[in-house]
Protein backbone atom coordinates (compact mmCIF):
# COMPACT_ATOMS: atom_id res chain seq x y z
CA UNK A 1 0.00 0.00 0.00
CA UNK A 2 1.48 3.37 -1.00
CA UNK A 3 1.83 6.17 1.56
CA UNK A 4 -0.90 8.32 0.01
CA UNK A 5 -3.49 5.55 0.09
CA UNK A 6 -2.52 4.61 3.64
CA UNK A 7 -2.91 8.23 4.74
CA UNK A 8 -6.32 8.39 3.10
CA UNK A 9 -7.54 5.26 4.89
CA UNK A 10 -6.23 6.56 8.22
CA UNK A 11 -8.09 9.83 7.68
CA UNK A 12 -11.28 7.97 6.79
CA UNK A 13 -11.02 5.82 9.91
CA UNK A 14 -10.42 8.87 12.12
CA UNK A 15 -13.46 10.64 10.66
CA UNK A 16 -15.55 7.51 11.19
CA UNK A 17 -14.46 7.16 14.81
CA UNK A 18 -15.18 10.80 15.65
CA UNK A 19 -18.52 10.68 13.85
CA UNK A 20 -19.47 7.54 15.76
CA UNK A 21 -18.79 9.30 19.06
CA UNK A 22 -20.99 12.21 18.00
CA UNK A 23 -23.82 9.99 16.79
CA UNK A 24 -23.83 8.07 20.08
CA UNK A 25 -23.54 11.13 22.33
CA UNK A 26 -25.63 13.69 20.45
CA UNK A 27 -27.87 11.67 18.14
CA UNK A 28 -28.20 11.51 14.38
CA UNK A 29 -30.27 14.67 13.81
CA UNK A 30 -28.06 17.01 15.84
CA UNK A 31 -24.80 15.70 14.39
CA UNK A 32 -23.77 17.79 11.40
CA UNK A 33 -20.99 17.31 8.87
CA UNK A 34 -19.58 20.64 10.07
CA UNK A 35 -19.35 19.28 13.61
CA UNK A 36 -17.77 16.04 12.43
CA UNK A 37 -15.15 17.97 10.47
CA UNK A 38 -14.41 20.18 13.46
CA UNK A 39 -14.01 17.30 15.91
CA UNK A 40 -11.97 15.25 13.45
CA UNK A 41 -9.72 18.20 12.69
CA UNK A 42 -10.33 18.10 8.94
CA UNK A 43 -12.17 20.23 6.42
CA UNK A 44 -15.77 19.68 5.39
CA UNK A 45 -14.74 18.80 1.81
CA UNK A 46 -12.41 16.16 3.26
CA UNK A 47 -15.34 14.51 5.04
CA UNK A 48 -17.35 14.53 1.82
CA UNK A 49 -14.44 13.07 -0.11
CA UNK A 50 -14.75 9.93 2.04
CA UNK A 51 -18.51 9.91 2.73
CA UNK A 52 -21.04 11.27 0.23
CA UNK A 53 -23.55 12.41 2.87
CA UNK A 54 -24.39 12.34 6.56
CA UNK A 55 -26.59 9.33 5.90
CA UNK A 56 -23.66 7.61 4.22
CA UNK A 57 -21.44 8.43 7.17
CA UNK A 58 -23.99 7.11 9.64
CA UNK A 59 -24.44 3.97 7.57
CA UNK A 60 -20.68 3.40 7.61
CA UNK A 61 -20.62 3.86 11.40
CA UNK A 62 -23.49 1.41 11.87
CA UNK A 63 -21.91 -1.07 9.47
CA UNK A 64 -18.54 -0.95 11.22
CA UNK A 65 -20.09 -1.48 14.63
CA UNK A 66 -22.47 -4.18 13.44
CA UNK A 67 -19.80 -6.10 11.57
CA UNK A 68 -17.60 -6.15 14.63
CA UNK A 69 -20.35 -7.41 16.92
CA UNK A 70 -22.12 -9.70 14.48
CA UNK A 71 -18.82 -11.12 13.29
CA UNK A 72 -17.83 -12.19 16.79
CA UNK A 73 -21.23 -13.74 17.45
CA UNK A 74 -21.28 -15.63 14.15
CA UNK A 75 -17.87 -17.12 14.94
CA UNK A 76 -19.34 -18.60 18.11
CA UNK A 77 -21.97 -20.53 16.15
CA UNK A 78 -19.67 -23.36 15.19
CA UNK A 79 -21.63 -26.48 14.29
CA UNK A 80 -20.60 -29.36 16.57
CA UNK A 81 -22.30 -32.56 17.71
CA UNK A 82 -23.53 -30.80 20.85
CA UNK A 83 -26.22 -28.21 20.01
CA UNK A 84 -26.92 -27.51 23.68
CA UNK A 85 -23.37 -26.36 24.37
CA UNK A 86 -23.18 -24.50 21.05
CA UNK A 87 -26.33 -22.50 21.75
CA UNK A 88 -25.54 -21.87 25.41
CA UNK A 89 -22.14 -20.47 24.48
CA UNK A 90 -23.71 -18.28 21.83
CA UNK A 91 -26.50 -17.11 24.13
CA UNK A 92 -24.10 -16.01 26.85
CA UNK A 93 -22.02 -13.93 24.45
CA UNK A 94 -25.12 -12.61 22.69
CA UNK A 95 -26.53 -11.25 25.94
CA UNK A 96 -23.16 -9.80 26.94
CA UNK A 97 -23.13 -7.83 23.69
CA UNK A 98 -26.80 -6.81 23.57
CA UNK A 99 -26.97 -5.75 27.22
CA UNK A 100 -23.75 -3.73 27.05
CA UNK A 101 -23.72 0.03 27.52
CA UNK A 102 -22.48 0.61 23.97
CA UNK A 103 -25.31 -1.45 22.48
CA UNK A 104 -27.74 0.57 24.58
CA UNK A 105 -26.40 3.81 23.11
CA UNK A 106 -26.83 2.49 19.57
CA UNK A 107 -30.37 1.36 20.34
CA UNK A 108 -31.31 4.79 21.68
CA UNK A 109 -29.95 6.52 18.59
CA UNK A 110 -31.79 4.15 16.26
CA UNK A 111 -35.07 4.40 18.16
CA UNK A 112 -34.93 8.18 18.47
CA UNK A 113 -34.31 8.69 14.76
CA UNK A 114 -36.47 5.90 13.31
CA UNK A 115 -39.68 7.93 13.59
CA UNK A 116 -38.27 10.91 11.69
CA UNK A 117 -35.93 8.98 9.44
CA UNK A 118 -37.30 5.46 8.82
CA UNK A 119 -34.24 4.61 6.73
CA UNK A 120 -32.09 4.93 9.85
CA UNK A 121 -34.03 2.26 11.72
CA UNK A 122 -34.03 -0.03 8.69
CA UNK A 123 -30.31 0.51 8.21
CA UNK A 124 -29.61 -0.33 11.85
CA UNK A 125 -31.74 -3.50 11.78
CA UNK A 126 -30.29 -4.85 8.55
CA UNK A 127 -26.70 -4.18 9.58
CA UNK A 128 -26.93 -5.92 12.95
CA UNK A 129 -29.95 -7.85 14.28
CA UNK A 130 -30.95 -9.21 10.88
CA UNK A 131 -27.48 -10.64 10.31
CA UNK A 132 -27.36 -12.31 13.70
CA UNK A 133 -30.82 -13.83 13.19
CA UNK A 134 -29.72 -15.13 9.80
CA UNK A 135 -26.63 -16.69 11.37
CA UNK A 136 -28.70 -18.46 14.03
CA UNK A 137 -31.18 -19.64 11.39
CA UNK A 138 -28.30 -20.96 9.32
CA UNK A 139 -26.95 -22.86 12.30
CA UNK A 140 -30.34 -24.44 13.02
CA UNK A 141 -30.75 -25.38 9.37
CA UNK A 142 -27.34 -27.06 9.35
CA UNK A 143 -28.03 -28.99 12.54
CA UNK A 144 -31.35 -30.11 11.07
CA UNK A 145 -29.55 -31.32 7.95
CA UNK A 146 -27.15 -33.20 10.21
CA UNK A 147 -30.07 -34.92 11.93
CA UNK A 148 -29.46 -33.41 15.36
CA UNK A 149 -32.43 -31.02 15.27
CA UNK A 150 -35.83 -31.00 13.61
CA UNK A 151 -36.62 -27.42 12.62
CA UNK A 152 -39.16 -26.76 9.88
CA UNK A 153 -38.71 -22.98 9.81
CA UNK A 154 -35.17 -22.00 10.90
CA UNK A 155 -35.92 -18.26 10.73
CA UNK A 156 -38.97 -18.55 13.00
CA UNK A 157 -37.11 -20.83 15.41
CA UNK A 158 -34.16 -18.41 15.51
CA UNK A 159 -36.54 -15.56 16.33
CA UNK A 160 -38.05 -17.64 19.14
CA UNK A 161 -34.67 -18.57 20.61
CA UNK A 162 -33.39 -14.99 20.57
CA UNK A 163 -36.56 -13.86 22.33
CA UNK A 164 -36.07 -16.52 25.00
CA UNK A 165 -32.52 -15.33 25.58
CA UNK A 166 -33.55 -11.69 25.92
CA UNK A 167 -36.72 -12.06 27.99
CA UNK A 168 -37.27 -8.86 29.96
CA UNK A 169 -33.57 -8.37 30.69
CA UNK A 170 -33.26 -6.05 27.70
CA UNK A 171 -36.03 -3.80 29.04
CA UNK A 172 -34.59 -3.82 32.56
CA UNK A 173 -31.15 -2.88 31.32
CA UNK A 174 -32.36 -0.13 29.00
CA UNK A 175 -34.38 1.62 31.71
CA UNK A 176 -31.51 1.51 34.18
CA UNK A 177 -32.49 -1.46 36.33
CA UNK A 178 -29.52 -3.59 37.34
CA UNK A 179 -28.29 -5.85 34.57
CA UNK A 180 -28.15 -9.60 35.24
CA UNK A 181 -24.93 -11.07 36.57
CA UNK A 182 -22.82 -13.48 34.56
CA UNK A 183 -24.07 -16.31 36.74
CA UNK A 184 -27.68 -15.33 36.08
CA UNK A 185 -27.00 -15.09 32.35
CA UNK A 186 -25.46 -18.56 32.26
CA UNK A 187 -28.38 -20.05 34.18
CA UNK A 188 -30.95 -18.32 31.99
CA UNK A 189 -29.28 -19.35 28.73
CA UNK A 190 -29.03 -22.96 29.85
CA UNK A 191 -32.73 -23.06 30.76
CA UNK A 192 -33.75 -21.34 27.51
CA UNK A 193 -31.72 -23.73 25.37
CA UNK A 194 -33.03 -26.80 27.17
CA UNK A 195 -36.63 -25.69 26.66
CA UNK A 196 -35.87 -24.83 23.03
CA UNK A 197 -34.26 -28.20 22.35
CA UNK A 198 -37.14 -30.05 23.96
CA UNK A 199 -39.29 -28.68 21.15
CA UNK A 200 -36.83 -28.94 18.27
CA UNK A 201 -34.57 -31.89 18.96
CA UNK A 202 -34.89 -34.67 16.38
CA UNK A 203 -36.96 -37.66 17.48
CA UNK A 204 -34.10 -40.15 17.30
CA UNK A 205 -32.11 -38.07 19.78
CA UNK A 206 -34.84 -37.61 22.36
Amino acid sequence: MDARRKKGEETRQMILEKATELFLNEGYSTTSIDKVAEVAGVTKPTVYSHFESKTGLFKAAVEANAQQRAGKLKQLLEVTNNPEEDLCRFGEHFLAVVLSQEAGCWDRVAQAEAFRHPEVGKMFYEAGPKRVLAAVAGYLEQQTANGRLSVESPSDAADLLMGMFLGVDLLRTRIGVQAPSQTQIKKKCRAAVQVFLSAFQSEDRQ
